[in-house]
């Protein structure tokens, strides 16, 4: 799980700030019951692509 970093859980209604970059593998999970909506804003320079294939940073889930 080298790169892997676990971050607090938000609270409800909290927000979350992701570093972009190929070493920042945004991954999403619920382990609740209670369907989960995202309300998100991408700020990019131009041109910039919106999403970089990674490589499977080796999570214990899927």
């Amino acid at each position: 799980m080298a790169g892997l970093r676990l971050r607090r859980r938000p609270s409800r209604r909290g927000a979350v700030r992701e570093r972009a970059g190929p070493g920042n593998v945004h991954i999403g999970r619920d382990p609740g019951g209670t369907p989960v909506v995202l309300d998100l804003l991408d700020v990019l320079p131009q041109g910039a692509p919106f999403s970089e294939d990674a490589p499977d940073p080796g999570c214990p889930f899927e």
